[in-house]
């Protein structure tokens, strides 16, 4: 059993490792948040040690963080994105309206 514990701990040590190494853009970001956010992250469930991924873009299912790496995105913040990153339409008419203003103390015409 002491073995296993040994074993399970080495392991976590190069799962971490080898993130650390493909991330180390996130982990200057994080650092530099953490002078501005308590933590360095605004949200506890996107949270997770050694520190969480900055990501740069999305599209479709997938996203792609500041250092390059491509990830399926399970999550799609948590069914929010149900059609996606970016998706083409609603990029479309997102834009269409942004051209209109963001925010009036008043009702806008669509």
């Amino acid at each position: 059993m002491l073995v296993d514990q040994y074993r399970l701990q080495d392991t976590i040590a190069d799962v971490e490792e080898r993130y650390r190494r493909r991330t180390p853009r996130s982990a200057s970001l994080h650092e530099a948040a953490k002078k501005f956010l308590p933590g360095g992250d605004t949200r506890s469930a996107t949270y997770f040690a050694p520190y969480p991924l900055f990501m740069q873009h999305g599209s479709g299912c997938r996203v792609t963080d500041v250092d390059g790496n491509e990830y399926l995105d399970f999550l799609n913040n948590y069914k929010s994105l149900i059609h996606g990153h970016a998706h083409p339409k609603i990029t479309e008419e997102v834009s269409r309206q942004l051209v209109k203003g963001t925010a009036y103390a008043a009702p806008l015409e669509v």
